[in-house]
């Protein structure tokens, strides 16, 4: 049977499950849409994180771990209910990412996510941000599959950045960029803030930015600072909902399109993410 929702965050927050969370890493799934859940939980166990939250607009019959937590349908519940668990979670590292995600850091076969909070905190570090990358590929479409395991591809060309000069970026580019007749308002900002030390009262807007102006530069202020990669399904998912996806899937693959190979290095060849000082 699929685990029971918590009915509310407030349910959540006085129950035996929040008061047993492990010390560690905490993972928090912003489910809009059911894509990829289960193999996105298990990618978040190898990498270290030691307990993963949902937070779901929609029910996932193939989810069978928990905890999770219903929303409903007001779509700045999510939001609203991160900004309670940053408020619980207070000096804890949160790894937040949305549903169809999946988290890549340097070095990431080697090393788990606890090293890398550990290298961010000797830094002075409050956030890591990370470069989302849209997948796509010309096969037929599992949404409850792991995508690890099949033929992907990204863009290696047309991601264009605008730089504010206070180590504060926005990054724009890929599927959104390529067709953007099919978007129109949906959110094209490829840098986001992923994975951040909570603190009470620093809360996110509806559009994933921090209102502290501390936890919005991607670098330190004396070198470069680690970034990450977010390896995305949700655009592709957003087309395949269209009523034209066909003819949309024949133009997915371009001269700038790369397969994609999950493995840190390729990443860190392509400039998608950095190490920084992080050796």
């Amino acid at each position: 049977m699929t685990p029971q929702p918590f009915p509310s965050i407030d349910a959540f927050l006085v129950s035996p499950v929040w008061n047993a969370c492990p010390t560690g890493v905490l993972g928090v799934i912003l489910a809009d849409h059911p894509i990829c859940l289960p193999p996105m939980l298990d990618d978040l166990d190898r990498s270290g994180v030691a307990r993963s939250i949902v937070l779901a607009h929609c029910a996932d019959t193939a989810l069978r771990r928990g905890p999770w937590i219903a929303l409903g349908s007001d779509p700045d519940a999510a939001t609203t209910a991160l900004n309670r668990l940053i408020d619980a979670f207070d000096g804890r590292w949160v790894l937040s990412l949305r549903a169809g995600s999946f988290f890549r850091f340097p070095f990431c076969e080697t090393r788990r996510i606890g090293d890398l909070t550990a290298f961010l905190e000797a830094e002075q570090r409050r956030v890591l941000f990370a470069y989302e990358l849209d997948l796509y590929t010309t096969d037929d479409l599992d949404w409850q599959a792991d995508p690890r395991h099949g033929r992907w591809s990204t863009d290696r060309l047309g991601h264009f950045a605008f730089d504010h000069g206070d180590g504060r970026l926005d990054l724009h580019g890929g599927l959104s960029w390529r067709f953007l007749e099919a978007f129109g308002e949906y959110p094209d900002q490829l840098a986001h803030p992923v994975l951040f030390r909570a603190e009470r009262g620093v809360h996110l807007d509806r559009d994933g930015r921090f209102r502290d102006e501390r936890y919005t530069r991607i670098s330190c202020p004396w070198h470069r600072s680690p970034t990450g990669a977010v390896m995305s399904l949700r655009r592709l998912y957003h087309l395949a909902c269209r009523s034209d996806f066909e003819s949309v899937r024949q133009r997915l693959l371009w001269r700038g399109s790369m397969s994609v190979d999950w493995a840190s290095q390729q990443l860190l060849e392509e400039g998608m993410m950095e190490p920084g000082q992080w050796f």
